[in-house]
């Protein structure tokens, strides 16, 4: 049972006596929601999985690449603690005639303590790997299972980063004469760990 406190604090001040420029400011903590398909693993109700890899020679899918007993190979971290990410709000109000102003803000989230699988049971070496797919062949550095079995445990992984940051402008110019005017620009750069619902070391 996660039971968290998810705390907020805002903050604007005035910077002049007429109130035409106005800073702003936001932090909070968001918690995640819990991800059903990190658990469907170790479902009692699941079998054993094989793998096979496909045989040119015999046209067969026959050669053996590993096998997993959802009840020896998949767990949760008994410590499991609830993933969350930061959130950060800057932002200054200017405006410089009675129906028309502008706002500059910059957004920044970091997110931590990803729920994901991780083998915590096997021992995984780095190796070079040569990547011949591509035009322009290059050396991948990629990790083998060199012992141990695989527990594949659904736990926290500090060892992911996550974040975003944008940087926006704006122009408003509220309804009068007849035309109003709304425009923007947005600044942004996203890191992301996209698919996390396996991942083995």
């Amino acid at each position: 049972t996660f039971n968290n406190v998810s705390p907020r604090l805002g903050v604007a001040i005035k910077l002049d006596e007429s109130a035409r420029t106005v800073l702003k400011g936001h932090w909070g903590r968001y918690y995640s929601k819990m991800i059903a398909p990190q658990f469907q693993g170790i479902a009692p109700g699941n079998t054993t999985y094989n793998y096979f890899f496909y045989d040119g020679a015999s046209g067969k899918y026959d050669i053996p690449y590993y096998s997993i007993d959802p009840k020896a190979n998949y767990g949760v971290d008994p410590n499991l603690t609830n993933q969350y990410v930061d959130q950060y709000f800057v932002g200054l109000e200017r405006q410089l005639q009675p129906n028309f102003g502008i706002n500059v803000s910059f957004l920044a989230k970091k997110e931590s303590n990803f729920i994901r699988v991780k083998d915590v049971g096997a021992t995984y070496a780095e190796i070079p790997f040569q990547d011949t797919t591509t035009a322009q062949p290059e050396t991948l550095n990629v990790f083998n299972r060199v012992s141990g079995e695989s527990l594949y445990q659904v736990t926290n992984r500090n060892d992911l980063d996550q974040d975003y940051k944008a940087f926006t402008i704006e122009a408003n110019k509220r309804l009068s004469s007849r035309w109003q005017l709304q425009a923007s620009y947005t600044w942004q750069r996203n890191l992301i760990f996209a698919r996390g619902t396996v991942n083995s070391q």
